[in-house]
């Protein structure tokens, strides 16, 4: 499993290498020579078995509404125009256009969540917002919030497109909603505070910029809202008061000293009226805002490459991602999260050996990457060299000793070495971290299960079934489990039959009918497991897969054969 590197801007934006962005779990089997790489770019393979519970979101919709499903929410998005790139350089211009059609395969890749289709989203708006190109920008920002909508980095970008572009209705909602989101962010509070202003309600502009001087009493934009209004409402001490201060603050914001001159004229100084007249110029002042500063980063440098090949290896389009990721050292050749990020690419790509040399340069200077050291330890144990990789993960561990990943790699490396109960060592401590880790659960019930401990292995999927029932990777496992147990006097065909049922009803995949076929074989109802596999059989010769079609044409003659149509005793525990 590999983790990938995010860009501090973009709280989970997208995945690639680690350190920053980080890549959800996915589960994906080793290859033998490929590394076994589970990445979680869009949505792990378990989000379509069962709903994972979150923590809601503000504001909690009300018990009456009913919610809106993910198609729904899809079907609302607005289509982002492709804007006119004439006028860009031309490698400026291929940028833009690979970062949206790389969102655009993102919209139709199957698995992906609507967070993270909400941070594809947000981050190509912050693309347009840069260059500029409001009208493909704002419906951006509006799909990422369509899809998590209480996203305060979303609301109040888009709330500042808004304010700039003079539409100052759509403005006001957007900056009010990224108010209750982040009260304590100041620039929110100036901008708002500007946008009351210029809609003529100086009341509550006043309310606006006072908060912001609460915020952060030095803020020269408060300062000069305040001026404003005191301006417009003749109170010219105040006036003078305020935009001193400003001034004072930004002196580059040669703008202050026109509105500074009015407030002098109105308290009778001719002499310091004329001298601010003369120095006025065309520099206004904003409030410090790192959420828009940090869009200049997109113009120049390594960001917008980063962001172009975090885009692309979402989508998996790897060779992209190099190329991308390539620039971006060209541009900053001591980008540690360029370097990570070019790791995972280059694995994902077919080029392990070359992932590695990109991991240890950034561990050379940088020992303290502990997402490159679990990069690295995973391309070692796709290479089978379990000993180097045990001590990368020890390494791991020895800082961060309540990671699950890191734990459950180290135990399947130990597993590989002949350290099975080491292994258990560290899949129990993995369980008791975090005993509602299925992988963690599904890990340890198989390894007890090849070591004969049955009792066991059934005892820990059941505890875990029974405090999470709604989880679907535990309920497949533990109906795998009761159905073919190599250890027949461990089975328990019924409820097998019961829970498979129940995770077939739910998404019918080739893996959950296979279970309830055994399932249903187990409790001695041949007749309809035949049926069920002669139903997937003929599914299956659509595909061409000649050789599961014969391995399961094999499999059906014992059901038709009738009672008693047992499993067999070899081990058929799911792998995680």
């Amino acid at each position: 499993m590999f983790r990938n590197q995010r860009h501090p801007a973009t709280s989970s934006q997208f995945p690639c290498a680690a350190g920053g962005l980080q890549l959800g779990p996915r589960r994906q089997r080793w290859a033998d020579v490929l590394v076994r790489v589970a990445l979680a770019l869009a949505a792990c393979d378990l989000c379509d078995e069962v709903a994972q519970a979150q923590p809601p979101r503000k504001p909690v919709p009300s018990p009456a509404a009913k919610p809106a499903t993910a198609a729904s929410v899809r079907d609302s998005l607005l289509p982002v125009p492709t804007p006119q790139l004439d006028h860009l350089e031309e490698q400026v211009a291929k940028q833009i256009g690979s970062v949206q059609q790389s969102v655009e395969e993102l919209t139709k890749k199957a698995g992906v969540s609507n967070v993270e289709l909400s941070d594809a989203y947000g981050a190509l708006g912050q693309l347009f917002h840069a260059y500029q190109l409001t009208d493909s920008a704002r419906p951006c920002y509006v799909n990422a919030l369509r899809l998590s909508s209480n996203t305060f980095q979303w609301t109040h970008l888009l709330g500042c497109l808004e304010l700039q572009a003079g539409q100052l209705e759509k403005a006001e909602k957007s900056l009010q909603s990224a108010r209750v989101l982040r009260p304590e962010y100041v620039a929110t509070a100036v901008n708002l505070g500007s946008a009351y202003l210029q809609l003529n309600r100086a009341d509550d502009a006043l309310q606006q910029f006072q908060a912001a001087m609460q915020l952060k009493p030095e803020e020269a934009a408060a300062h000069n809202g305040l001026g404003e209004i005191a301006l417009s409402q003749k109170k010219f001490d105040a006036a003078v008061k305020h935009f001193e201060a400003a001034l004072k603050l930004a002196p580059a914001a040669n703008r202050i000293h026109y509105s500074l001159g009015m407030a002098y004229r109105g308290v009778g100084d001719v002499k310091q009226a004329q001298a601010h007249l003369e120095q006025r110029g065309s520099v206004g002042v904003r409030p410090e805002d790192p959420l828009v500063d940090e869009l200049k980063s997109l113009l120049k440098g390594e960001h917008v490459h980063v962001v172009q090949g975090q885009l692309a290896f979402k989508v998996g389009r790897f060779q992209d991602a190099v190329a991308a990721f390539t620039k971006a050292l060209e541009a900053k050749p001591d980008s540690v999260r360029a370097r990570i990020n070019l790791g995972a690419s280059l694995a994902q790509a077919g080029e392990p050996d070359k992932a590695i040399e990109q991991l240890q340069l950034v561990l050379k200077d940088h020992p303290q990457e502990l997402g490159a050291r679990f990069n690295l330890a995973t391309l070692l144990r796709g290479q089978k060299k379990h000993e180097e990789a045990v001590e990368e993960l020890r390494l791991v561990l020895k800082t961060s000793p309540v990671d699950t990943e890191a734990l459950r790699s180290l135990a399947d490396s130990l597993v590989q070495l002949g350290r099975a109960d080491d292994a258990l060592h560290e899949l129990f401590k993995a369980t008791a971290i975090a005993p509602d880790n299925e992988l963690s659960v599904i890990d340890l019930s198989n390894l007890l299960m090849r070591q004969g401990r049955f009792v066991e292995a059934r005892a820990v999927l059941e505890g875990a079934h029974r405090q999470s029932p709604e989880k679907g990777l535990t309920a497949h496992a533990l109906a795998r489990f009761l159905a073919t147990c190599p250890d027949p006097a461990r089975r328990d065909g019924a409820r097998a039959v019961e829970l498979a049922t129940k995770i077939y009803q739910a998404r019918k995949s080739l893996d959950h009918a296979q279970t309830l076929v055994l399932a249903l074989a187990e409790s001695g109802r041949c007749d309809e497991a035949a049926s069920l596999l002669k139903r997937l059989i003929g599914e299956i010769e659509k595909s061409g897969n000649a050789e599961l079609v014969m391995r399961m044409k094999l499999e059906l003659t014992r059901y038709e054969q009738g009672s008693p149509c047992r499993p067999p005793t070899a081990p058929q525990a799911p792998q995680p």
